[in-house]
């Protein structure tokens, strides 16, 4: 306003609460964060993310899940839940339950949902999804406390010559017409797909989900998993994904809870 001048000179907090170091690379250049320090020019890490072991997919200097103006980064965790549209939600699902799906060659299962931030903000997120079998998922909808149910989205797992894994089953759109609301599925050729049971039509939205290497109609070379790869290495990253899944639904009990 006119006639007002306000200049704090020694507050030192600013990007994501984090605080900063003026002194190598300017103001608001550097941020200091818990177990690394962040160049803003770059949007990366100096160091390694102390939790790289357990991401494979994520290069190992990456900030926030490569999403720097919307995401949180959570030191090594999740890059946060909210979106701002069910189909930011349903990319997010593909890329960290699409990857678990192929590898362990289980479907997994969950509901998109709307809800309310404290800010009055419409936002959506999926709620934990549950692990099913090589040719199904249970249901998974959202319970009051969470939100309206928008959307239902499900993986496909690995490649199976048996199986029509790229493609809505009968079972997937009846479903979807029974729930009234619209449907996801990732792909093992890394495809994201959407049924419309208003429009009862099929739209790709995505080509670049992970992907099965073994599939012979796979859209890109973002691979879940090694080409050739033993049945003992797929068994240890079972068990290291199943470590990062309950990360996860920790993580998300936890801001489910805060958001109450």
């Amino acid at each position: 306003m006119e006639g007002r001048n306000l200049e704090i000179t020694n507050y030192r907090f600013g990007f994501q609460g984090q605080e900063g170091d003026d002194e190598v690379f300017g103001k608001d250049n550097l941020w200091a964060y818990k177990y690394r320090l962040h160049d803003a020019r770059l949007g990366r890490f100096f160091s390694v993310d102390p939790l790289a072991g357990k991401y494979p997919f994520y290069s190992m200097y990456q900030f926030s899940g490569n999403r720097v103006i919307d995401m949180v980064e959570l030191e090594g965790l999740e890059p946060g839940i909210p979106f701002n549209s069910a189909t930011e939600a349903a990319l997010n699902f593909g890329k960290y339950y699409g990857v678990f799906s192929i590898i362990e060659n289980r479907e997994y299962s969950a509901t998109i949902y709307v809800y309310m931030d404290k800010d009055g903000k419409t936002k959506y997120t999926y709620n934990n999804p549950k692990r099913g079998t090589k040719s199904g998922a249970p249901p998974n909808r959202v319970k009051k406390r969470e939100g309206k149910a928008v959307a239902g989205i499900h993986s496909h797992g690995a490649y199976d010559y048996r199986y029509d894994n790229n493609n809505f089953s009968p079972d997937d759109i009846n479903f979807s017409e029974n729930e009234g609301v619209p449907e996801y599925i990732t792909t093992p050729s890394g495809l994201l797909k959407k049924y419309d049971p208003v429009t009862e039509e099929v739209s790709v939205i995505s080509e670049d989900l992970p992907s099965d290497p073994s599939d012979p109609e796979k859209r890109n070379t973002n691979h879940a998993m090694e080409e050739e790869i033993s049945k003992k290495e797929r068994n240890q990253k079972i068990k290291e994904y199943r470590k990062i899944r309950k990360e996860f639904k920790k993580e998300y009990r936890k801001i489910l809870k805060e958001r109450e």
